[in-house]
Order: structure tokens, then sequence, then C-alpha cells
């Protein structure tokens, strides 16, 4: 069968879409199993499209394409579940990690047990109250399963145990190494052993965890920016 007609089915979320011409639509999938796609979807803006209210955010769908180019062709895509709701906070939460799995995951690279944790992840965001430590575990798992992971329980300088009583800064390409000056670019010790072990994180760990994983996130970003954040802090001030 030529390249251009083979056949591709996956388990896939929308992370992304982007109008194309006047009736189609450009469709960011993460696939279980080939991780990022690109796919059009021919036609999903008319009316009397097949695709009408299935092309959406946090629904697991089964997905078929043609087409082994960049741009791939949509032939189907059904639900293989009750849609899933996001509102409010959950929602802009969800839309961050969607925005996470865009810009940090390269095309066609595989990554099934990020998928995984992602679907753990927005069932989670539905169902807390408390949003922030479930952000805090998927980044975590993002971040290893790209090739960033945090040794979180060594000094990367040394090797040491980290020590609950010490305060470490974060070196770009390196790591966490400890230090003796006091800033607000330290995370002590005891935060990182509490998310080494999956601890429950008290409020001076949920602070020091946020500005840990932000710096590393934006380092990686090389200082693009994330509309999700920005987003976010507009609607918490309005």
């Amino acid at each position: 069968m030529p390249a251009s007609h083979l056949t591709t089915s996956d388990s896939a979320f929308i992370i992304h879409k982007r109008a194309f011409k006047e009736s189609s639509l450009i469709v960011e999938l993460f696939c279980r199993s080939v991780g990022r796609k690109t796919v059009i979807a021919k036609g999903a803006k008319s009316k009397q499209s097949k695709y009408n209210g299935i092309l959406e955010p946090f629904n697991l769908l089964r997905v078929t394409w043609t087409g082994k180019s960049d741009l791939a062709t949509l032939t189907l895509a059904e639900r293989c579940q009750e849609p899933l709701k996001l509102c409010a906070q959950p929602l802009f939460c969800g839309l961050y990690l969607n925005e996470l799995v865009v810009n940090l995951l390269q095309h066609n690279d595989p990554h099934p047990q990020l998928f995984d944790n992602y679907q753990t992840t927005i069932n989670h965001l539905q169902q807390s109250d408390d949003l922030e430590p479930i952000l805090r575990h998927f980044e975590l798992s993002l971040l290893n399963d790209i090739g960033y992971g945090l040794q979180l329980d060594h000094d990367s300088q040394t090797g040491e145990l980290i020590q609950h009583s010490r305060f470490y800064r974060y070196i770009t390409r390196q790591g966490l190494v400890a230090s003796e000056s006091m800033n607000d670019a330290l995370v002590s010790g005891a935060t990182l052993l509490a998310l080494s072990r999956n601890q429950p994180l008290n409020s001076q760990h949920r602070r020091e965890a946020k500005q840990l994983l932000r710096r590393i996130i934006d380092d990686i970003l090389e200082g693009k920016p994330l509309r999700s954040r920005d987003l976010f802090r507009t609607i918490q001030t309005t």
C-alpha cells in the first residue's frame, strides 16, 4: 500500500486545534502509541460534519488517519467514554497541561506512560478540589519522560543525599546543588524529599515546588510564554 494511503488507529486526546481554510481544522493529537500527531479534519467546521461535538479537549477518542506525512488526514474520531467536562480552575489547569504537551513533546515520539498519566491527571482535575499537587505530579512525570528528570534525592554536584534542613538551587543542565545563601530561588531539602516520596505538600512545599518546576520548564521553553498562565492570571484579577 502506498505510504500516502497508510491507515493508522490510536487512542488520543485533542490538545489543540485551529481553523484551516473555510471548513476544516488542523488538530493536534496526543496519541498513546505515536505521541504528538498533527492531522487535518476536513469539513469539521460544517454543521453536517461527522465530527460535530467530538473534537473537544479532555475527551478520550479512538481516531484513525491516513498518510505518513507531517500533516495526515483524519478519517474517523469516536468517543471511548462519556465526555469529560472541566470548568473554572480545573479547565485552566487542563489547558496548561495541553500547552505543556504541545510545546515540550516532539512529533511522532511515543510516550505511552505519559499518555496514561495525562489521562489520570485530567480525571483527577475533575474530581479533586486540591489541584496544585496534581499539576506538580504531572510536571515531574513530563520532565522525566522527555529526559529532563530531576534527581530529587541527591545533590547533582557531590552525589550526597538531599538533607531535610538544607537549601538547594537549580542549575541549568546540571540539576540541584546545595547552597549556603538565602534567596527566593532556593528550594528546601524538605520540599525536595516530599516531592521525591510523593508525600503531602504543606504551603511552603507547594510554593517552592511550583517555583522550581516553573523555572525548569521556562528554561526548556527558552522564554516562550504559556498563554494558559496569562489567561489564568487575567481571570484571577477580574
